[in-house]
């Protein structure tokens, strides 16, 4: 990667790089809805990340200089060395975290494109973009975190307003985890692990405040979210000149890149491969000529075919079903939006870049797309409540990796799924008698506390396909009870009736949501401060994999 590229990528990177809790305030409300129960997971992966790769050395062993030691104010109050430390040190594994979500092993490459060298300190090294070194970078990072930490619980408080439900459920769960936790990591103490993760000075006590005030943070800002309310006026005048980002589409492509051309590279010493102008010429000729070839066919079949005879490049079908208009790329996007556009549609698109602003366009590819239908999301979203049978036995299979299972294995489950259909029907055979019998029966962890129940699921929502089929057919009515096999076993659904809006309806809810909670939250923040002071006995020198 050349310097050019690393400097871009960086830019794109650190535009990227507020903090997980930053990024989920601002740009991603549905998350936010279930943020307060979500943190605690989060800090149990930090946790698992921070005692596998943070490196703490040269530390007093009593702690109490880090106590002692004034190292930040946040609103005017003072935070010890090991309260900083607590968010100094989250903010490095959070970006760890997000880095090995993103790319796992490759992850290092993530930290190369930012000019951050994961073997060495963070107080030996510079940010390329701000020639401040990575471990102050990493201690701001910490320290905004704090800031909005200590203004919404500070808030919080003045409101009367008090962790409840399950955000205070999953705190006392984590806290009170934290022995096992410890010794399952090797360690006989929790004050112990939380010494090995965040440094001397670290106990249970202090880090329980910390985990507490963040939680009551979390709770407060979710509380406020959860509050905001539109009417079909507000939703309608938000939607007026972008109809289009609320509808999703089905369609295909092949990409025919240039890249895929380029033949004779010179390589450097480095290994450095380059090409002429002239040889790039030439292969974005030829993926023109290969992309006009397939155009030319006319429909998808014959394209899908065509596609699997090429083979002097590696081409395959992309196929998308209910793929959200802002997900897409824009030239197909826009091609797709098209209000003359009808099913077998075919369209030969450019993707083009531009290097530096004022150049002319360059082309890299050929998308040949086609077009199967839209979808407006106007249709009221779906809840169901379901019991599932898992099939049992199975085989995997060398090839795919999935689990095979024979006749009789799936007809045992099937049996078994009928038997407690049918025993619910022989009861009460009521919502909440179903919901009862999912508590005790199903094999499905992830929804058996609240009795089988998924809600507001749209044509877009990321289930298996039966499941998805039958629970936004638009036939179904409010009590429809079936059998539906999928490939994890037999599911018995119980179709419990229609959200209050469509998917598109939610959608603008959530935008003008995430607008005004921005707004909201740029003004309580207005006036917060905070400040570094003696650093002297904080981690400086952590390394993010030794």
């Amino acid at each position: 990667m050349s310097a050019s590229d690393k400097k871009q990528l960086r830019k794109e990177l650190q535009n990227e790089m507020l903090t997980a809790r930053q990024r989920e305030e601002q740009a991603e409300a549905k998350k936010l809805k279930a943020y307060t129960v979500t943190f605690i997971a989060i800090m149990v992966a930090v946790f698992v990340i921070a005692i596998g790769s943070l490196i703490f050395n040269g530390v007093e062993s009593s702690g109490v200089y880090q106590r002692n030691t004034i190292a930040a104010t946040v609103n005017g109050e003072e935070l010890n060395a090991v309260e900083l430390n607590y968010y100094y040190s989250d903010a490095v594994s959070q970006l760890y975290a997000q880095a090995y979500e993103q790319y796992s092993y490759y992850y290092e490459l993530f930290f190369d494109a930012m000019g951050l060298d994961v073997t060495k300190p963070l107080n030996e090294q510079n940010n390329p973009e701000t020639n401040d070194t990575w471990a102050n970078y990493f201690i701001n990072a910490g320290l905004d975190n704090a800031k909005r930490d200590y203004t919404l619980e500070k808030l919080a408080k003045e409101n009367n307003f008090e962790l409840t439900g399950e955000a205070l459920d999953a705190l006392n769960t984590q806290l009170t985890n934290m022995d096992s936790n410890a010794k399952l990591n090797g360690f006989s103490s929790a004050d112990n692990y939380l010494r090995a993760v965040y440094g001397v000075g670290s106990d249970m006590e202090s880090y329980k405040t910390y985990l507490t005030r963040m939680a009551l943070a979390d709770a407060y800002y979710q509380d406020h979210y959860d509050a905001l309310t539109y009417d079909e006026a507000k939703i309608e005048e938000h939607a007026k000149d972008k109809v289009n980002n609320y509808n999703a589409y089905d369609y295909s492509y092949v990409y025919v890149s240039y890249t895929d051309f380029l033949n004779d590279a010179e390589e450097d010493e480095e290994g450095t491969t380059t090409y002429t102008e002239e040889q790039k010429s030439a292969a974005r000729a030829e993926a023109k000529k290969m992309a006009d070839r397939l155009y030319a066919l006319g429909n998808l079949d014959d394209i899908r075919d065509e596609v699997g005879k090429i083979e002097e490049v590696d081409l395959e079908i992309n196929d998308y079903t209910n793929d959200l208009h802002t997900n897409i790329n824009k030239p197909i996007a826009e091609w797709l939006a098209g209000a003359d556009r009808k099913a077998g549609d075919v369209a030969l698109l450019e993707n083009t870049s531009v290097a530096e602003e004022g150049e002319e366009p360059t082309v890299n590819g050929y998308y040949v797309v086609c077009f199967t239908k839209r979808n407006d999301n106007t249709a009221k979203m779906s809840n169901v409540r379901h019991l599932l049978v898992q099939f049992e036995g199975g085989k995997e299979d060398e090839i795919s990796g999935e689990m095979v299972y024979t006749v009789e294995e799936k007809e045992a489950a099937k049996a078994e799924a009928e038997a407690l259909l049918q025993q619910w029907k022989d009861g009460a055979a009521t919502e909440e008698s179903f919901a009862e019998l999912v508590k005790e029966k199903t094999d499905d962890t992830g929804s058996k506390e609240t009795g089988g129940l998924y809600e507001d699921i749209n044509a877009g929502s990321q289930y298996v396909p039966n499941f998805l089929s039958w629970s936004i057919n638009p036939a179904r009515q409010a009590g429809d009870v079936d059998i539906v096999e999928t490939e994890y076993g037999y599911h018995i659904m119980y179709f419990t009736g229609y959200s209050e809006q469509s998917y598109r309806d939610s959608l603008i809810t959530e935008e003008l949501k995430a607008a005004d909670m921005e707004t909201w939250y740029d003004g309580i923040m207005e006036t917060a401060t905070a400040s570094a002071l003696d650093l002297s006995k904080t981690k400086l020198d952590l390394v993010i994999s030794g």
